[in-house]
Parts: C-alpha cells; structure tokens; sequence
C-alpha cells in the first residue's frame, strides 16, 4: 500500500510541475503538523491522502499533503482561457481536464514501468559485482599449483622426516641379531638417530653423484703377462661418433673416418684402449660392440663412472646467449688406477679433465663431414708420442693444450720437423759426396806416390 501511495503522490508531484513548471512547488511551513505547498499559479493540496516522500537521499519522512486539484485545475483553465478567449471557456476547460488526467495516468504508468525495471536492473548490477569479486577472489592455475605444492612440501616433511629417521635411524645388526657398535653409539638416542639418517642420505648422494667405484679399471697387468706402456681413454660420442638423422632411416650412429686406423695402429702393444662415455652403458655398449669388432677396445667405462657437476655457464648476451644452467660429467682420473704420467685423455669438453688438464687433449666436436682427418692426426700423434717412449706425457700435452686446436698445431710442427729431416738428409748427403770425392782424391795421388817411387 506504501509502495502504491508513493507511486501515486510521484506520478501527481510530475504532474503538477508538467503542468505548472518547474520551481512551483515550496514548502509553506516546515514545522506546520500538516504540510502546506502552494504554487506560482495555484496551491494544490492532495486531501485525505497519506503519502510517503523520499524528501531527500537517505531519509525518508511522511508527510501529508492537503491540496485543491480542482483549484489547480481552475487555474490552469484561466490561464487558458485568458490565451484562447472568452468564448471558448467550456470546451478549454473540460479538454484540460482530460489532457492532464491523461497526463497523470502516462506517468503513473511510466512511475510503474521504471519500479519494476529498476530492481531488475540493480540485481542486475548487484550479480554483475558479485561476479566480478568472485573473478577477483579465484585464483589462477598457477596460484593454485603454489598451493598445492606448499602443502604437499608440509606433508612430505611432516610424514616423510619421521619414516626416514625410522628407516635408517636404528643400528644395523649381525646375523644374529646382536647391534653392530658404530661411531654413534656413545650419543643420545635421538641424537644417533638423526646422525645415522644423514650419513645414510649422504650415502645415497654419493651414489648418485660420486664414481661408482674407487677403482674403475682393474690392476695393472705383471709379467709374464704384458700390459702396454701408455693408457688411451678416449670419449665415444663427438670423436669417434656422432648421431645423424634421415628422411630414409631416421636416427643412426655415424662412424669418424679413421676409427680403424686409430684402432688397429695405436692398439696392443702401444696402448690401453679405454671408451669412457657420460653416456648411459645401454646406449654406449651396443653402439661400441658394432664400431670395434676386431676388438682392440680393453675396457669401457660409462656414465656411473664419471662424477656429476651441476654447472652454470654464464653465456653472451651480445650474441643472444642468456645464462642458464650447464650440467656436465666430470672424469676424474686418480679413480683411474693407473700411473697418470702415461695417461692421455682424448675429450670434446675441457671440463671432462679439469682435475688434471695436463692429461687431457681437447678436440672440436665432429660435424659429421666425412672429409674429416682429425683421427688420422691423433694416431700420427699418439704414435710418436709412444714410439720416442716418453716418460710422462703431462709436460708434452699441456703444450699442444695451450693451442685451440692441438692437432693443427701438431700438423704444423710435424711438417716442420719434416722439412728440417729433409734439409738434414740433404746436407748429410752433401758432406757424404764431399767426404767420397776427398777420398777418392787421397787415394789416387797414394796410388801415383806409390807408381812413381817403384819406377825410382
């Protein structure tokens, strides 16, 4: 009822200023029980009619308006009248009457319509918001992961700290059961616990990162059996191999050229050959049985030998190279067993031997051309290296390693050399004509001495 009352004293108050214009209305008296409003024209008042007026933004107040629509009315037929004439007062009057009780009906009308669109219209807006807040409070994928991974790395300490303590805390015992004393034993109980679950743990790591053994290759041979002077241990992938692909076969292992030669030449009785690879042995061991079939090969060593180094490499942001994380597989060769002064390391990464580069020769990785004579220059080398029977290699190869390329080095010296033999032989052939010619010489005038006393 409210709501109808306010919707008819609205659509009356539109009137009534449509009608008399705007800035008619005022109020007479504030503090009056009744409130009386009068117009420029005319006062209306709205008898026996209790209505509700929103005066103003968040107050709403009852009021009572007490007015003569037939007052407004006449007013407005004298206004017109005075405009049309006095003849036509009749007919002015009761068509001002329909216009405005046709006005009033258009706007209660209107009043009615905007009511009912306006609530829509503000749940609308309300839904609207709370769909954006609800926008606003979900979070995103990676959010979410966040958090899923936080409370998975709670559980995983709370649940899997005391598992482990459980697991390898206690001490280990014989066959009989009887505990096994150990450096922890004389410590609290807590506290021996703790202390054995890390060594155990560090264990694991050293498994994981550290050699797989503290001797990678077996003793030394002794007589009566022979064991070759110089130990060879050469890298598979990038010197001897290297993976190529096809529309026809897709992805195969090509073969350097030279591997035969380098095999059958620098083989028993010059050197131990040695295939140590950072590849896994089931890629490795296949691939080695097919390029060795004569198998001048001694030993293979694989990925488990090699020590694993998290490396970072810096790059070069003038050339687009950004830093990022560059693991590696280090070799280190006191693991060896084997006297390092006859060691030669053969490897396409300087940090294979950074333990002890001056055991280590440094090649450019093969790009698969097969105009490539990189392996005929290392059998040259090598074979000189063990036919002058040198005594440690580590002062020859920290030479040729100061060289970005140790075997166009090695080639240069070696056509060097050539040409000083050449020029040697020469001169020696020289002398040894100048030496026969004297000879010749000496002998004659004896010959003629000897000729020319027996005539005497």
């Amino acid at each position: 009822m409210a709501g109808r009352l306010l919707s008819k004293g609205a659509a009356w108050k539109k009137v009534a200023v449509a009608v008399c214009g705007e800035n008619t209305l005022s109020v007479v008296n504030e503090n009056s029980k009744s409130k009386q409003y009068s117009s420029c024209i005319n006062s209306f008042t709205m008898r026996n009619q209790r209505l509700c007026v929103n005066n103003y933004p968040g107050k709403v107040q009852h009021r009572t308006f007490h007015a003569s629509l037939n007052s407004l009315i006449e007013g407005k037929l004298r206004h017109f009248s005075s405009s049309t004439g006095p003849n036509n007062e009749g007919s002015t009057k009761a068509g001002d009457v329909s216009i405005i009780s046709a006005m009033f009906k258009d706007q209660e009308k209107k009043d009615d319509h905007t009511k009912e669109d306006k609530p829509e219209a503000e749940s609308k807006d309300d839904g609207e918001d709370d769909q954006g807040n609800k926008e606003k409070s979900k979070e995103n994928p990676f959010q979410r992961s966040q958090r899923y991974a936080k409370w998975m790395l709670i559980a995983t300490f709370s649940f899997g700290t005391p598992a482990l303590i459980y697991e390898f805390g206690p001490p280990r015992r014989d066959e009989q059961g009887n505990i096994i004393p150990d450096r922890y034993s004389n410590d609290y109980l807590p506290i021996a616990y703790v202390k054995r679950t890390f060594r155990e743990l560090a264990m694991v790591k050293d498994d994981i990162v550290e050699p797989s053994s503290p001797k990678l290759l077996p003793d030394a041979l002794e007589y009566p059996y022979y064991q070759p002077p110089y130990t060879l241990v050469i890298e598979l992938f990038g010197v001897l191999l290297q993976p190529v692909y096809d529309t026809v076969h897709g992805w195969r292992f090509k073969k350097r050229p030279g591997i035969d030669h380098l095999l059958e030449n620098l083989s028993h009785p010059l050197y131990e050959i040695v295939i140590f690879t950072r590849e896994q042995g089931m890629i490795a061991f296949p691939l080695i049985d097919q390029m060795d079939q004569k198998q001048h090969i001694m030993y293979r060593l694989f990925r488990d030998a090699a020590r694993y180094k998290s490396g970072f490499t810096i790059g070069n942001v003038t050339k687009g190279e950004l830093p990022k994380l560059d693991p590696y597989y280090q070799k280190d060769l006191k693991y060896l067993n084997r006297d390092l002064k006859r060691v030669v390391v053969v490897d396409t990464d300087k940090r294979a031997t950074e333990l002890q580069p001056n055991n280590g020769i440094t090649l450019k990785p093969w790009d698969g051309s097969t105009a490539d004579t990189e392996l005929f220059d290392l059998t040259a080398f090598l074979h000189t290296l063990a036919n002058n029977e040198v005594d440690d290699v580590r002062p020859v190869l920290e030479h040729y390693r100061s060289f970005d390329d140790p075997m166009v080095a090695f080639r240069m010296a070696r056509a060097q050399m050539e040409q000083e033999q050449q020029k040697l032989l020469n001169d020696l052939q020289e002398n040894k004509g100048r030496s026969a010619a004297v000879g010749t010489g000496i002998t004659s005038m004896g010959v003629l001495s000897r000729f020319f006393k027996s005539r005497n």
